[in-house]
């Protein structure tokens, strides 16, 4: 489990971003993780929310963000 202290993006943040992924098309959420050199976490169940959210969930996933060394993950969320 995540320590909320520790975390270099808020819960809220990340939510927020969540939903302004919602208006983007599918295929550019993708490019921008991808960018960042991310890829979906395997073995990803998806949740609630449409195509774009649950791929969105899907690259959030894999982000581990408590880990200094992946702040660039951070990046796909600006």
């Amino acid at each position: 489990m995540v320590n909320a202290d520790h975390e270099l993006l808020s819960r809220t943040a990340r939510i927020a971003v969540r939903g302004l992924m919602s208006d983007l098309v599918a295929g550019a959420i993708g490019e921008y993780w991808e960018n960042e050199h991310f890829a979906p976490a395997p073995g990803f169940t998806p949740g609630e929310g449409g195509v774009r959210k649950q791929l969105f969930d899907s690259y959030a996933a894999s982000v581990d963000r408590t880990d200094l060394a992946r702040r660039r993950g951070l990046a796909s969320h600006e």
